[in-house]
């Protein structure tokens, strides 16, 4: 009986570590695609546009980009 619950106790820590990489691992892909849909944002600033159209613009590409890469904006 003992074993039976040091094998429960084991797999069930390993679950949990196995899930929390995974979560650290999805957070991780999701920062770098929002810098890069950033970075491609700030890209495509017109200086011969007014702000309020480089931010509409921006904005458009930023959620483009991120709906692209499967994430929600």
């Amino acid at each position: 009986m003992p074993t039976t619950h040091a094998c429960r106790v084991v797999l069930v820590t390993g679950i949990a570590i196995a899930s929390s990489l995974a979560t650290a691992n999805a957070q991780s892909d999701r920062n770098a695609t929002m810098q890069r849909c950033m970075a491609q944002a700030r890209a495509s600033t017109d200086i011969n546009l007014g702000a309020v159209h480089n931010q509409r613009r921006q904005t458009a590409i930023y959620r483009n980009c991120m709906q692209q890469a499967g994430f929600r904006p």
